[in-house]
């Protein structure tokens, strides 16, 4: 669908008078929080829009994303909260939120301190928004991070990183690595 397309959704509900809200993101695996948040955003308005960033934006490490933005698309077009989802054409939610002219702008409580936001986007789309007279809406949800499950699993790792890893594993304990506050000397030099 194109933006001409996506404007006519629009139009067709601010004749009707309906709430229109935006959530905005990577959504690269989805998880109990992002349905949470979903939900809660849905419970704030009439039509809910959905916007993720696409696979060329995405700077969250290698063999990031984990899944194509087709891919994470087709996965937001299948759940109940979510009336539009469509793949935003910047590197940010301000394009998105320029196109659906959002009442409410949806994010989860990680950006309820906006200073915490390591890209600074989230004043970018503040900024936006306010220029539509739209305002943020901060869901108040469990916290879950797509990236911490990605990294702590090892998902976006390829063979030889996999492999380098569990041979560390098996000289090293981790746990007991955390919790020592000794320098370790496994022959690696000084």
């Amino acid at each position: 669908m194109n933006n001409t397309e996506i404007k006519k959704i629009v139009l067709n509900l601010r004749k009707n008078k309906k709430t229109i809200g935006l959530c905005h993101g990577v959504f690269d695996l989805i998880h109990y929080g992002h349905i949470l948040h979903f939900e809660a955003a849905k419970n704030e308005c009439d039509f809910l829009f959905v916007s993720i960033t696409s696979d060329q934006f995405i700077k969250k490490g290698p063999n990031r994303p984990i899944h194509s933005h087709f891919e994470r698309l087709y996965f937001l077009k299948n759940l109940k909260f979510i009336d539009f989802a469509f793949i935003a054409t910047g590197e940010s939610g301000v394009d998105s939120i320029n196109l659906v002219k959002p009442d409410i702008y949806f994010k989860g409580n990680d950006y309820k301190n906006n200073f915490k936001d390591k890209t600074k986007k989230i004043f970018l789309e503040i900024k936006a928004l306010k220029k539509i007279g739209g305002k943020v809406f901060y869901t108040n949800k469990k916290h879950m991070s797509s990236s911490k499950i990605i990294n702590e699993q090892g998902f976006a790792l390829n063979e030889k990183q996999t492999e380098f890893l569990r041979n560390v594993k098996k000289l090293i304990n981790f746990n007991d690595l955390i919790q020592s506050n000794t320098t370790l000397d496994y022959g690696l030099g000084k």
